[in-house]
């Protein structure tokens, strides 16, 4: 049988170290103290999707076509790279975010 992870973000009234390190050591991904401000716990929660969606991204970047902004380049499955001018990073940038979508000729052009 395979243990499965539940994500947990714990929100407590006790500030010790004693408390909060036990918590993160039994598996907790964030750890508040009240009392907390709901945009607070708010950034907590889309910091943990965040990291989620990377952790499934990497998986996926595995056997996929990835841009890389900083560079810019795209990177094919085997791991070759190709070198981008700024306009083609761009184009490739906007098709990217449509997810396989229709993209209206005004963002490209």
């Amino acid at each position: 049988m395979v243990a499965q992870r539940i994500p947990a973000i714990v929100v407590s009234q006790h500030a010790n170290s004693g408390a909060r390190v036990a918590s993160l050591d039994a598996g907790a991904l964030q750890y508040f103290v009240k009392p907390l401000s709901l945009p607070e716990l708010g950034a907590g929660i889309r910091a943990q999707l965040r990291q989620m969606e990377m952790r499934v991204s990497n998986a996926e970047q595995q056997n996929s076509w990835r841009l890389d902004l900083s560079v810019p380049r795209l990177i094919a499955p085997n791991q070759r790279t190709i070198r981008l001018t700024s306009r083609e990073c761009e184009l490739l940038e906007c098709l990217m975010a449509a997810n396989g979508g229709m993209v209206s000729p005004s963002p490209v052009w």
